[in-house]
């Protein structure tokens, strides 16, 4: 019988182009799919891709799709080299052959510390959604989805769904989190949500 861990590792990565970028869409089962964000946008800016949109779809039986808008920051086409690459990486992630501390050491994400633009960040409950929203607007770098999926795993947030976008230099990440997969943030939370992402964006 396979077990839940085992049933993590069966994924299928797949590519088509996208007008001038590339879509990249993966197909996964999977309980966690906070940490799955977060190792699917290491990977990415490991190997230098930027995430232009984002979109995630629940196909039930606990099978997700995550369809990622990415460009490559030479402007390049995705090989079949390039994807196995992404391949093989997410499955040392996915199977713990590797660590996403130790991955991390590998990654330039840092935000610029010169940059003194100031992101906008609202994180409030609507009703009656049993989930709170997390909307931030600000400037694109690379590895910015990766930093605010470090927060949500560090915090142990349940991502339920996330739309992003880039239009020109400007990103708009639209996010719906709960807490141990029922309720919405309490108040408490999301000081410590507001705080954290304020230090890295």
């Amino acid at each position: 019988m396979n077990t839940d861990k085992e049933k993590l590792f069966n994924f299928d990565l797949t590519t088509t182009q996208y007008n001038e970028n590339t879509m990249l869409i993966l197909t996964i089962i999977a309980n966690d799919q906070t940490r799955i964000v977060l190792f699917v946008t290491a990977v990415l800016l490991n190997f230098g891709w930027d995430i232009m949109e984002a979109n995630f779809e629940v196909m039930g039986d606990r099978k997700v799709k995550e369809i990622f808008i990415i460009r490559n920051e030479k402007e390049e086409r995705m090989t079949a080299s390039d994807l196995k690459m992404i391949h093989n990486d997410l499955d040392s992630l996915l199977s713990e052959k590797i660590s996403i501390k130790e991955y991390q050491t590998r990654l330039n994400y840092k935000k610029n510390e010169s940059d003194s633009y100031k992101p906008q960040i609202n994180i409030f409950n609507p009703k009656p959604v049993d989930s709170t929203v997390l909307d931030i607007r600000t400037k694109d770098r690379p590895g910015l989805l990766f930093s605010i999926a470090l927060i949500l795993v560090e915090l142990q947030i349940d991502l339920i769904s996330v739309t992003a976008k880039t239009d020109s230099s400007n990103v708009r990440d639209s996010f719906l989190l709960r807490k141990n997969g029922s309720s919405p943030l309490d108040e408490s939370e999301i000081e410590v949500l507001l705080s954290k992402l304020e230090k890295v964006l």
